[in-house]
């Protein structure tokens, strides 16, 4: 990895392990090109529902707040993800990206 990558990669890592929920949910739908709704639930758990999905198998699981959440699944992507999830970052913080990898 350049150092750019680098940086990028920690800016996203940081960001992603201290964001609240509803911006952890919309990378999430983002980078899996889905829409997802919050299950109630009787405990303190968060779960989701896939409500839209271009993959019908995924069309109305549920999943866990741990995997929607889980911040490690963002370590080693590729790079074209690293640069869309930086960007998306960028304009959820209402920032101007300044690295082009």
């Amino acid at each position: 990895m350049n150092p750019t990558e680098v940086a990028v990669e920690q800016y996203v890592y940081d960001y992603i392990r201290t964001c609240n929920t509803e911006s952890l949910v919309a990378i999430f739908q983002f980078m899996e090109c889905v829409t997802l709704e919050e299950v109630p639930t009787d405990t303190l758990h968060l779960k989701y529902r896939v409500t839209v999905s271009e993959t019908p198998e995924l069309l109305g699981a549920e999943l866990s707040a741990e995997e929607v959440f889980n911040a490690e699944k963002y370590l080693d992507m590729t790079v074209d993800d690293l640069q869309m999830v930086y960007n998306l970052i960028c304009d959820m913080r209402n920032e101007r990206p300044t690295h082009q990898l």
